[in-house]
């Protein structure tokens, strides 16, 4: 497992363990030789660690806090609210899916997790 920095990807020391911290600024300043490196980078930390934190991903504060406000409130809803947007209703794979509906592949022991799944097309045209 690749656990070494690289120039887009640090580690931050968190108790035991140390978080990948992805940067994003090559999308930002639409740097291609950077996006080449970004891309490898990060491809590196999905296939060896499997999850990371991003920085100078240019999304304002005002609105990160809205979402996590939204997604508060969502949770809060009651079981019944939230089964009405059940994941396997949708034809696009898209709602609520309560604890213990999935596990992680290869494991018999169900995940005690509830998720939202959502999905947003982004187009960047980072190069014209």
């Amino acid at each position: 497992m690749k656990t070494t920095a690289s120039e887009y990807v640090r580690f931050q020391k968190i108790g035991d363990i140390s978080i990948p911290i992805v940067n994003l600024q090559p999308i930002l300043v639409r740097d291609e030789v950077g996006l080449q490196d970004l891309s490898r980078d990060l491809g590196d930390v999905c296939r060896d660690i499997g999850f990371f934190y991003v920085e100078n991903h240019g999304v304002s504060l005002n609105l990160l806090r809205l979402a996590e406000e939204s997604i508060r409130k969502f949770f809060l809803l009651p079981y019944e609210e939230k089964m009405k947007i059940l994941i396997s209703k949708s034809p696009y794979h898209r709602g609520y899916v309560p604890s213990e509906e999935e596990n992680a592949y290869g494991s018999n022991f169900k995940d005690i997790k509830e998720v939202f799944d959502i999905f947003f097309i982004i187009i960047i045209r980072i190069f014209k």
